[in-house]
């Protein structure tokens, strides 16, 4: 606590007459009068003077080390004849040089209420053993008149004191001496070795790392050229364009001039990050000269976390970008060795961040035409990183850098001449393709015309599928490089030796006339030459009369009994196998999904109801399946039941996808219904159970959103006419990623 006591002006005689010349004369030069007493401090009042009563415990430091209060008492001397005693350091409103204590500092600065006063110290220079970077800057490269940035350069300096691993008191030379600072000006092409040198006590060492300046041209990802923004084009600079899906994530609205993020620790100014699949990144580099065979060059940061090993990890180009040349976007070919190093975590006080980590990535060559060259970047890729999350790299810029080197035999490839095809191109199904005898030339775009007479064996020759045949595959795609050509094969089927159903269709009971769900259904196939297709499709399916079906047709026939028996057949090699799995058809009534609105006076239909806008809407999958998805707190269904009749206490069963999901994919999780809807009927309420739940299930290669589950939720009674039947969204439930969701919803079946 601090308190203030009165005393006596004339307290002011029995101090030393140093102090009384300051305690007792500031701020009052042109007057003896002492100031007046007083019993508290007013408005107005003001510290006139600081009276160190006891030193700090520590006054002599080593350089590097940094100022402590400790120990520090003062008392504080108001104009009104106040003095607050027995100040501490955790009092004082500041105190200066803060960090690290250079040799040249011979006294600290105190502060207390508009009043300073020093207190001296000594700083001694440390005994310095060795200097090393453990870590150059981030960029090494730069284009001619570009300034030089030391981002990332980490020093450790040892001392006989011990050893600093983020020395910052250092300067940086070249050979003659000449010293580069953060922003010096690169104004000579070529390679160039800088020193770091750090000098204590008189002794200097050092340690070096080079970088080469090129002549050429840089496209900043700030310097981005909106179209329709209204403004003119540039006619004379290189520029970007950013188009495609998701821009407000890419572009960072706390600086509406650039759009782009801000805490780029190379450039200073921004960078792209949130890149999304689908996004397209058009560079126009201008050149005012012809430049025949220039590396393109990438600055980009991985952001591929490893938390374990504190790093990001390298991020492969090519699944993650497709690049294209020109205006009609010839596409370039990236190989699987174009890698985005991803560094160690910089180390505290680098001034880097792990999300630029900024490194080099040479994409290829090209030749530069004067005016404008376009570069597409178009995202087609995520990778993930330990975090799970599908990330895109960061991109700072673009470079293009004038070379003299001849030219890469990695150039893009134009043509395929096959000479030879191979030898065997009669297979059964589980055999294993043969390329022998496949002879052909490769023709590139720059005209290099050494790759002749290749062969199977050759580097970047791949063919699909390589491994055993399936019964579909009655044709063989070679790619060599970016380019493919097919050859057809002709496969036969041996002999099938058994059939079994390794997973059952997730939908087993039916209203009759509604649609058969195959969804989940796994047919495993043997055949006598021993090979085995896990996921079988050529197979018929039929019921106990001998009709047959395909997923979406009606179970509209007149069955013996509500249980039926369906077959899977497949039939090869003159021989028939089969395996089945039972339906139950019962009478009653569907109303599926799509069926949104009245089409007759006796038809069933759904009105959904979007709360704001993309809530709540019917989409389709690849399969033809539909679904009401991206339901939301306050979305609202409702299923308009046609009946010719009253019904009592029929089965309400609702067909939906869980879309709380495990971390890799691979299942769903049971969820509460009454957690995310309320049901009610002819708008009254209807109480469920806390004990009903919208199941899960093993995903088993169906789409994630489509993995359908029969919930029984209760009992109804419905009207002769139209019953409203209503399910409201109340609640979402959180997912892995952190996203809230809702189940999707097929359809519902009420069961006579």
């Amino acid at each position: 606590m601090k308190k203030k006591n009165i005393l006596p002006i004339l307290t002011c005689a029995l101090l030393p007459l140093s102090l009384m010349m300051t305690s007792c004369q500031k701020g009052h030069a042109d007057s003896t009068t002492p100031p007046p007493t007083t019993s508290k401090v007013e408005d107005g009042d003001v510290c006139i003077d600081l009276e160190i009563t006891k030193m700090p415990t520590k006054t002599e430091y080593k350089v590097g080390e940094t100022f402590k209060t400790a120990g520090l008492r003062f008392n504080a001397i108001y104009q009104n004849g106040y003095i607050e005693e027995d100040l501490t350091g955790g009092d004082l409103d500041s105190y200066s040089p803060k960090g690290a204590l250079t040799e040249d500092v011979e006294a600290i600065t105190i502060e207390f209420e508009g009043v300073s006063k020093d207190i001296p110290i000594t700083v001694t220079a440390k005994t310095l053993k060795s200097v090393e970077i453990t870590r150059e800057p981030d960029i090494k490269t730069y284009q001619l008149g570009e300034t030089l940035d030391l981002t990332g350069l980490v020093v450790a300096a040892d001392y006989e004191e011990g050893l600093i691993d983020n020395e910052t008191n250092y300067i940086v030379t070249d050979k003659d001496n000449n010293e580069y600072k953060q922003g010096t000006a690169l104004n000579t092409a070529g390679e160039l070795e800088l020193f770091v040198k750090v000098t204590s006590n008189e002794v200097t060492m050092s340690d070096s790392f080079k970088i080469t300046v090129f002549d050429g041209i840089t496209v900043q990802a700030e310097n981005v050229y909106l179209p329709d923004s209204g403004a003119e084009a540039p006619t004379d600079e290189s520029y970007t364009i950013i188009t495609g899906n998701n821009l407000d994530l890419a572009f960072n609205d706390n600086n509406k001039d650039t759009h782009l993020k801000h805490d780029s620790t190379f450039t200073g100014d921004g960078y792209l990050g949130d890149i999304n699949v689908g996004m397209k990144i058009e560079f126009y580099i201008y050149s005012k000269v012809e430049m025949k065979n220039a590396d393109i060059v990438l600055i980009a940061s991985s952001t591929r976390t490893n938390g374990d090993a504190q790093k990001m990890d390298d991020m492969n180009v090519n699944q993650l970008f497709k690049m294209y040349l020109g205006e009609d976007e010839e596409e370039v070919w990236l190989s699987d060795e174009l890698i985005i190093e991803g560094k160690n975590y910089p180390p505290a006080g680098s001034a880097t961040t792990m999300w630029t980590n900024w490194v080099e990535v040479p994409l290829g060559k090209l030749a530069i035409k004067p005016g404008y060259n376009k570069i597409t970047l178009k995202c087609i890729g995520t990778q993930k990183g330990s975090d799970n999350y599908g990330r895109t790299p960061n991109i700072d810029r673009l470079e293009i850098r004038s070379s003299d080197e001849a030219v890469e035999t990695g150039d893009y490839v134009t043509d395929v001449e096959v000479i030879s095809e191979p030898t065997k191109k009669d297979y059964q199904v589980g055999d294993t393709f043969d390329p022998e005898g496949l002879k052909f030339n490769v023709t590139y775009r720059n005209g290099y015309d050494g790759d002749t007479n290749l062969g199977p064996d050759a580097k970047y020759l791949s063919y699909t599928p390589n491994g055993k045949l399936g019964y579909s595959d009655n044709k063989i795609t070679f790619t060599y490089k970016n380019y493919s050509w097919e050859m057809p094969i002709n496969l036969t089927l041996p002999a099938i030796s058994k059939v079994e159903l390794t997973s059952l269709p997730g939908v087993s009971y039916y209203t009759k006339g509604s649609k058969l769900d195959l969804s989940g259904l796994r047919v495993k196939a043997t055949y006598a030459n021993g090979y085995v297709d896990e996921n079988a499709t050529n197979y018929t399916i039929k019921d106990s009369l001998g009709n047959t079906y395909k997923n979406g047709d009606l179970l509209d026939k007149d069955y013996p009994d509500d249980e039926v028996t369906f077959t899977v057949e497949i039939t090869a090699g003159g021989q028939t196998q089969s395996a089945t799995f039972t339906l139950t058809i019962t009478d009653g009534i569907t109303v599926e999904a799509e069926q949104t609105e009245k089409t007759s006076d006796t038809s069933s239909y759904t009105v959904i109801t979007r709360v704001q806008k993309d809530d709540a809407k019917i989409v389709e999958n690849a399969n033809g399946q539909t679904a009401i998805e991206n339901i939301k707190v306050g979305s609202q269904i409702d299923f308009y039941v046609y009946s010719q009749t009253e019904v009592k206490d029929a089965k309400l069963i609702l067909v939906a996808a869980s879309l709380l999901r495990a971390t890799d994919g691979s299942q769903t999780y049971d969820t509460k219904f009454n957690e995310q809807f309320s049901l009610a009927i002819d708008d009254q309420p209807v109480t469920v159970s806390d004990e009903t739940m919208i199941k899960g299930r093993q995903a088993n290669g169906d789409g994630l959103w489509f993995l359908w589950t029969e919930n029984e939720i209760c009992n109804v009674d419905l009207k002769a006419g139209y019953t409203k039947i209503t399910l409201k969204c109340i609640g979402q439930i959180k997912d892995y990623d952190n996203s809230d969701r809702a189940a999707n919803i097929d359809k519902i079946s009420i069961q006579f």
